[in-house]
């Protein structure tokens, strides 16, 4: 059963129970109520009218003989004073009840019967009296006619109003479950679509109660996680697979000419010059192969390291870079121009200095022939800012995002000629993740690139913070 019928039959219950029921009582209290009153007034008239024959007994002598007399004067003096709710009152000799009510009732008792005739209802209570010898009998009637009548309008007043609400909030209950529960198969039907596989669908809600709305909120957001994960996974599948086809590719054209200046030595009868050019060939694809194994170990190793933190003089690496960079300088025609400054940072040096290494040796790489790559820092306060810039054929806009992915080039050809894997960046990459920065690309197309990163500056605090 639906979640919405089941509130709809629960709160229908529940609303039929308690107006019938608090109805029921209501009503039924009022009714006997009412009827309690009315007889209790009868039997305060009988006990008046009982207390007033005995005292006009005492005044007045009458014997058998002089019934006429005590008619006359008795019953007429005392039905004066009765209550309007009598309707009729008699006082009788015990001889003159043709019923035989009384002829059993004991003396000062009271007896009390309704007598129905049709729609005639009629209360009659009486007693017995002695005066010396004489029995009579004293009788007040009261009509409950018009009681029973406006007894049973209320009666049927109750049930037709029980009626009405039951229909009234039923239906009221039916639109009102509807709309509570119509948030909760949006959820459903949106869940369903979700389980086909059209991750990331929302739904809109626009009542059903705070919690309702929050349940929604949350249902959204869960959705949207789902499929930004999903999405997510899908791209690091997408690089996992461009990984190991550029990684393939890579090694393909080495081991081919491996293979195949390998074969022509075995092969071939060569002169000494054809046979040192092979065995050359061979060597130099060998040396590329390490050098990519090597790059690709130092990016694994790096991405597992937790790297010790240190003081690191920014003056030192930049000697360091002047030292290792001079034969580049020569074999690239491009100068190199360092401005470090003197300030200290909090870095791991080995990781900070292959870092730097890495950017200028690309940079180089970019730049025409007699151009100038710089290397310089900018104080930011409790942060160093190091760039490196160069003026070479830049980088357009939509390689950007991909350039630290291992083995991407924006121009393979430049890239192959200039003995670069594409593994370089990506390594760079991984070192600023561990000193908690980015790195930060600015280029323009044949107007040159401008890579830079944030390191902390060396205190006290930095040092004990780590």
């Amino acid at each position: 059963m639906k979640l919405s019928w089941k509130f709809f039959f629960i709160a229908y219950i529940m609303v039929l129970l308690s107006t019938g029921l608090g109805g029921f009582f209501l009503v039924k209290s009022t009714t006997d109520t009412l009827w309690d009153e009315g007889v209790q007034r009868c039997k305060a008239s009988h006990a008046y009218a009982v207390n007033s024959f005995y005292s006009l007994s005492d005044v007045l002598t009458l014997g058998e003989s002089d019934y006429v007399l005590l008619s006359s004067a008795m019953e007429s003096q005392i039905a004066r004073s009765l209550d309007s709710s009598v309707s009729e009152f008699d006082i009788l000799p015990l001889s003159y009840d043709k019923s035989g009510r009384y002829n059993n009732l004991e003396y000062d008792d009271t007896m009390m019967v309704f007598i129905e005739d049709g729609e005639s209802c009629v209360l009659e209570i009486g007693s017995k009296a002695q005066v010396k010898e004489n029995v009579y009998i004293i009788r007040c009637e009261s009509d409950f006619s018009s009681l029973v009548k406006s007894n049973e309008k209320i009666w049927t007043q109750y049930r037709i109003t029980v009626l009405l609400v039951a229909v009234l909030c039923g239906g009221l209950l039916f639109v009102f479950a509807k709309k509570l529960t119509k948030p909760l198969s949006k959820m459903s039907d949106t869940a369903k679509e979700i389980a086909r596989g059209n991750y990331g669908l929302c739904i809109e809600v626009n009542g059903g109660g705070e919690e309702i709305r929050t349940l929604s909120e949350n249902f959204n957001t869960m959705s949207t996680v789902v499929a930004d994960s999903l999405q997510a996974i899908q791209k690091e599948c997408d690089r996992r697979d461009t990984f190991v086809a550029d990684f393939t590719h890579e090694i393909k054209t080495p081991v081919t000419s491996i293979i195949g200046y390998a074969d022509m030595l075995s092969t071939y009868d060569l002169s000494d010059e054809e046979h040192m050019a092979a065995a050359q060939a061979v060597y130099r694809e060998g040396k590329r192969l390490e050098k990519l194994s090597m790059q690709l170990l130092e990016l694994i190793v790096t991405s597992k390291e937790s790297p010790a933190f240190d003081c690191v003089s920014l003056e030192s690496v930049e000697k360091s870079v002047r030292d290792v960079m001079l034969f580049s300088e020569e074999k690239y025609g491009v100068s190199l121009l360092v401005d470090l400054g003197k300030e200290y940072v909090f870095a791991s040096s080995p990781m900070l200095l292959s870092l730097i290494y890495n950017l200028v040796d690309n940079a180089f790489k970019a730049s025409p022939v007699n151009s100038q790559v710089r290397l310089y820092s900018e104080n930011l306060g409790d942060k160093i800012k190091i760039t490196v810039s160069d003026k070479g054929h830049g980088i357009g806009k939509e390689h950007i995002e991909h350039i630290t992915e291992p083995f991407y080039r924006e121009d393979k050809s430049r890239s192959r000629k200039g003995g670069g894997a594409g593994i370089g960046l990506a390594l760079c990459k991984e070192i600023c993740r561990l000193h908690e920065t980015e790195l930060f690309v600015e280029s323009e197309a044949h107007k040159g690139t401008s890579v830079s990163f944030m390191l902390r500056k060396y205190t006290e605090e930095a040092a004990k913070d780590e």
